[in-house]
């Protein structure tokens, strides 16, 4: 099944489209607030609230644009919404996960090293990398996802990469 065929059986209140886009996207949505939020307790409802925004929310989703993008707008506006009330240094515990392709690259020390570096960061540096290099979104998707053109987002990409080698590089 698509997204569309599910997006449609959903509008159709058919639940099992919502079934078939929550197996699809909860891993990712549940990763992407993961490495934005930092707590595991709250990232479980945190993941829960996105999942209920789309479900409520899908009416509005325009056939036009990428569903991904879609969910991901979600994601960051509840996050956002979430760092905003909470107002706290976010904790990463040792349970962060490296993509598996970046095990080779980086030993554990590293791997700290990156994820304190990022931790120090502004909310909206940390966000932009994790799009970019983590979730591998393209420029095009997160200039919609921030709202922000795509030169905008390319600057903002290049000014927090610089950011982050200041504070990886401190961290040593």
């Amino acid at each position: 099944m698509s997204d569309e065929e599910a997006i449609k059986l959903i509008k159709a209140n058919n639940t099992s489209g919502f079934d078939f886009l929550y197996d699809k996207y909860s891993r990712l949505m549940y990763s992407y607030m993961y490495r934005m939020i930092g707590n595991g307790s709250e990232v479980e409802d945190l993941t829960s609230e996105v999942f209920f925004k789309i479900y409520k929310n899908i009416k509005k989703y325009r056939e036009s644009g990428k569903f991904k993008s879609f969910i991901y707008r979600i994601a960051h506006n509840t996050a956002i919404d979430y760092l905003r009330r909470k107002k706290e240094v976010i904790s990463y515990d040792d349970t962060i996960e490296i993509p598996v392709e970046n095990e080779v690259l980086f030993s554990n020390e590293e791997k700290n090293t990156l994820m304190i570096g990022l931790n120090n960061l502004k909310q909206s540096d940390r966000e932009i990398l994790i799009m970019f290099y983590y979730d591998q979104l393209q420029i095009k998707e997160i200039s919609s996802i921030i709202k922000k053109s795509v030169s905008a987002v390319k600057v903002a990409l290049s000014r927090a990469r610089e950011r982050l080698k200041k504070e990886v590089v401190y961290e040593k």
